[in-house]
């Protein structure tokens, strides 16, 4: 597959960053900063696919443990009207996750208090909120759990309170996928 001409630019400042090198632009997550120079490095990668079947391929980098069933993913782009559009930057308390069904999940947590998984479907270019679990044990210490359709961030007045079993029962419905990254890093 022949990639976009920006798509390509992009893939080389995050190789240039990398390997140690500034690079121009750095419109990527600050994660490839932090591990430039790293073993970790060598995980890191990008993934191109037509995540919503327009014609336009998007393109994504992330990184694969080796112990994962899972790619993790910090960001994604796609082209609308030939420009670069910067779909989602994400960082160590921010990944994003290809699902078996063809959505996103998007895990956040801004303390052992609270954290929250968006599953999103992509269409027109953006990130479309399906559901939300939010985990938010300073509101309810008895029940944190909640399902949300409008937001991944705090729970609203019109959120279902789930039981632990009920999210978990949730979240396994939208399987984490592992993709073969083209390394960064050859």
């Amino acid at each position: 597959m022949t990639l976009d001409p920006q798509y390509e630019n992009l893939i080389g400042q995050v190789t240039s960053v990398l390997a140690g090198e500034e690079a121009e632009g750095k419109d990527f997550s600050v994660l490839f900063r932090m591990l430039a120079g790293t073993d970790a490095a060598a995980n890191t990668g990008f993934y191109v696919t037509d995540l919503d079947g327009d014609g336009t391929p998007e393109l994504f980098f992330g990184e694969n443990y080796p112990e994962s069933s899972s790619t993790i993913f910090y960001d994604m782009y796609t082209l609308a009207d030939g420009e670069l559009v910067h779909v989602f930057d994400g960082w160590d308390r921010s990944r994003y996750y290809l699902c078996e069904n063809g959505g996103i999940a998007h895990e956040g947590s801004s303390s052992a208090f609270e954290s929250s998984t968006g599953y999103y479907y992509f269409t027109n270019g953006e990130l479309k909120l399906m559901q939300a679990l939010v985990y938010n044990s300073r509101i309810n210490p008895e029940k944190p759990w909640y399902l949300s359709t409008s937001s991944e961030n705090e729970p609203g007045a019109g959120d279902q309170p789930l039981d632990e079993s009920e999210a978990l029962y949730i979240a396994a419905s939208y399987p984490y996928k592992l993709v073969e990254l083209d390394p960064f890093i050859k």
